[in-house]
């Protein structure tokens, strides 16, 4: 508490009003701090709304190259609707937004973009979701070297869903080739570093002793 330091406290004052003045210069300055960090906060959101709408069409959208997966592999109805979206989305337009907020795209690009970068993202996070399914889908119904060859792809796109990674490593112990395991860490040290080390943290614990 450095603002202890700072504070001249009369000798033989009461305990009770040591500590009740001392609260009270504690909640006063929190107040301060608060009420400075909403007005940072307001200003930043009162300049992102005024900027101008920027060309987004250079910004580096995630490519869906359907010849790298086993589409087609099987007719199992829940893995051909899987295949069908990844169809739909490999036609739009794909960005992973997720470590910036509202203000900051607003400041970047422009409020008059946000809706279309909000649909970039949402695409990022289906298809996230929809290569995790397919890679279980194939792996349950025995076809685990597709599977594989998905979560790999996944991997290469730098997806951050830790059960691609986890299940990627599984899958590689279950088909006798756990050395590749080591191209899973290789392609964490491309992603965020927390990300990383949570992945990192459940690979070991999962592997631990073998």
């Amino acid at each position: 508490m450095d603002f202890l330091k700072h504070i001249s406290i009369p000798i033989g004052l009461p305990l009770f009003l040591i500590v009740g003045s001392l609260i009270a210069h504690s909640r006063h300055k929190h107040k301060s701090s608060q009420s400075k960090t909403m007005e940072d906060f307001f200003e930043r959101e009162r300049l992102a709304n005024s900027t101008r709408k920027q060309d987004i069409s250079h910004l580096d959208y995630m490519v869906l190259d359907l010849s790298l997966l086993p589409m087609g592999k099987t007719q199992d109805p829940s893995i051909k609707i899987l295949e069908d979206t990844l169809t739909e989305l490999s036609q739009k337009q794909i960005l992973d937004l997720s470590d910036k907020s509202n203000t900051d795209l607003k400041m970047m690009y422009g409020p008059a973009n946000l809706d279309t970068l909000w649909e970039c993202d949402d695409n990022y996070h289906a298809l996230s979701l929809t290569l995790l399914e397919y890679a279980k889908g194939l792996s349950d119904l025995g076809f685990s070297r597709e599977a594989i060859t998905v979560l790999e792809y996944a991997s290469s796109l730098q997806i951050d869903i830790s059960q691609i990674y986890l299940l990627l490593a599984e899958l590689y112990q279950k088909n006798g080739c756990p050395e590749k395991i080591s191209g899973i860490y290789a392609a964490l040290d491309a992603m965020d570093e927390n990300f990383r080390s949570y992945v990192l943290k459940h690979l070991e614990s999962s592997h631990a002793g073998e």
